[in-house]
């Protein structure tokens, strides 16, 4: 069975990956203009960020060291792809507004700074937030609760 510390360490830090997607989601229109309000004035990437976030809490639910060993290192190389490419969209859409805004923001670790702008729950949910938070909600807890099921049916 899982470790009660381990379980609520592990959903603590998800929580916080999915409120930090919850955040950016609420502040960005995508696509439209360039976002520098809200966690986009801390760090260029917070979706990816809060979904690093996200994969490192289901790490420490799993508990596994092999496996925080194939899936850390594979979730920055991941990201760091994805992020390269999304910044050179980024500076082709954008132009000089965007090199501005990379010459000040933090890649994907944040700087803390002055937050300005709203947040829009109508915003975030128009975005996805709610598919992506159940999907993630509904796998923390086949993580949890698949030592128990193992245990049930074993006897």
């Amino acid at each position: 069975t899982p470790n009660r510390g381990t379980v609520v360490a592990g959903l603590a830090v998800i929580a916080m990956g999915l409120l930090l997607r919850a955040w950016a989601m609420g502040c960005i229109s995508k696509k439209e203009v360039l976002c520098t309000h809200g966690p986009y004035a801390m760090v260029r990437h917070p979706l990816y960020l809060g979904n690093i976030v996200v994969v490192a809490g289901f790490l420490i639910l799993a508990s596994s060291l092999p496996l925080a060993l194939i899936v850390g290192p594979y979730t920055i190389f991941h990201y760091w792809v994805v992020i390269r490419s999304e910044e050179r969209w980024l500076a082709a859409r954008f132009g000089e507004e965007w090199k501005q805004y990379a010459a000040r923001v933090p890649m994907i670790l944040p700087r803390p700074g002055r937050i300005t702008g709203g947040f829009s729950w109508k915003l975030a949910l128009e975005n996805g937030f709610w598919p992506s938070c159940l999907g993630v909600l509904a796998a923390a807890a086949a993580l949890i609760a698949k030592p128990y099921a193992l245990a049930l049916f074993s006897n």
